[in-house]
């Protein structure tokens, strides 16, 4: 048995490779040449963004530094007479030293608030300790003749979820610090990296860009690459906005409604919001409920004010930001950001659309190829 199947599965790839052959050499029908091809070029990204950008991440950022920094270097250099080499230095630098101040100064204002959240967690915790007393009395009150039992019941659950949490939350913070610590590492070693290429490709751009010129597949190169770039940028910027626009409405909200950390939850929850499977809902929700078994009315409806606020917006700014930007339809970019989701995790948000732009050009490409001559 087991001598039957292995060459049949040794065959297995002499088969699909034969049928591609087929199909590109045109023995095949038109439809099954189409599903080879998109089957293989979805295989090719896939394994393109899975495995090969790690590799490359930082000279990726290098081409988009260069490619935002070098016509503004270049026309510098150009009226002042200034080397380029030192224009591409000087603009590099500023724009690295640009990000590192942002990031250092939003950094810094975050982990004050988180500081100032830690050192309130006991105060936290009583009130929490409060509030679930208040649910158990709630539930107890409808519960009937048992109603004693039950809220002993809820009353030993509550304070054994709350032991817990006091006792796990230190490791978990722990892991979390090593984790951001190592993080950061990688994060200053890829920043170190694409700077340095940034400068050396902006310094040798017009060699590169002539050698290019010469390469055998010229064309495809600089229209795959001009249309990665847009779709980056496009999707990037819409994100950007939204999740400011999003953080803004949430902060003066939270700060209307008397929270002392309003900055800190409204960034926090609008990045939850851009991730699909979570979205706003799993913090102000719960969050609307517990104000509301509080006694604190007002406070829970300004919650789900807030979570409709931030539904509204989002449905409201994407499919346009994303039609304008991409011109590609939301329901397609949708599917891709949930496949993304499923394939890379966390980063899928934004692989799974660039996946599936990076799909569809080359399919065009291809398309075009066959077209120019005529489907041989």
């Amino acid at each position: 048995m087991g001598g039957t199947i292995r060459p049949q599965l040794y065959r297995l790839p002499i088969k699909i490779f034969v049928t591609g052959c087929e199909a590109v050499n045109g023995k095949l029908p038109q439809k099954y040449k189409k599903l080879f091809l998109v089957t293989f070029v979805a295989v090719v990204v896939y394994v393109v963004l899975k495995y090969l950008l790690p590799l490359v991440l930082p000279f990726v950022f290098s081409y988009f530094i260069c490619r935002l920094l070098y016509p503004a270097a270049k026309t510098v250099s150009q009226k002042l007479r200034v080397p380029k080499t030192l224009c591409c230095v000087v603009f590099v630098c500023g724009f690295a030293l640009l990000i590192l101040a942002v990031m250092i100064g939003g950094g810094w204002y975050l982990l004050t608030q988180i500081g100032r959240f830690s050192h309130n967690f006991e105060q936290t915790g009583a009130w929490l300790d409060d509030v679930w007393q208040r649910f158990s009395g709630l539930v107890s009150s409808v519960a009937g003749s048992a109603k004693e039992d039950l809220q002993s019941a809820l009353c030993q659950w509550g304070e054994n979820l709350i032991a817990l949490i006091r006792e796990k939350l230190p490791e978990a913070a722990a892991g979390a610090a090593v984790g951001a610590a190592k993080g950061i590492g990688t994060f200053f070693i890829v920043f170190v990296i694409a700077i340095v290429g940034a400068i050396l490709l902006m310094k040798n751009k017009e060699r590169i860009s002539r050698q290019l010129s010469e390469n055998l597949f010229a064309r495809e190169i600089t229209s795959l690459t001009s249309r990665i770039c847009e779709t980056s940028a496009g999707f990037f910027k819409c994100q950007v906005i939204i999740i400011a626009v999003i953080a803004l409405v949430l902060s003066m909200g939270l700060k209307l409604s008397g929270s002392s950390y309003s900055v800190l939850f409204g960034i926090v929850i609008a990045v939850l919001d851009a991730l699909p499977v979570i979205g706003s809902g799993t913090i102000l929700l719960p969050w609307a409920v517990i104000s509301l078994i509080d006694g604190r009315y007002i406070h829970s409806i300004v919650l789900v004010v807030l979570y409709i606020l931030c539904t509204l917006i989002r449905e409201f700014l994407e499919p346009r930001l994303m039609g304008s930007n991409l011109g590609i339809n939301e329901f397609y970019m949708l599917m891709a950001t949930f496949t993304g989701l499923s394939l890379f995790g966390v980063w899928g948000i934004f692989l799974g659309p660039l996946g599936m732009v990076m799909i569809l050009e080359i399919l065009r490409q291809l398309e075009t190829y066959y077209d120019e001559n005529d489907g041989k």
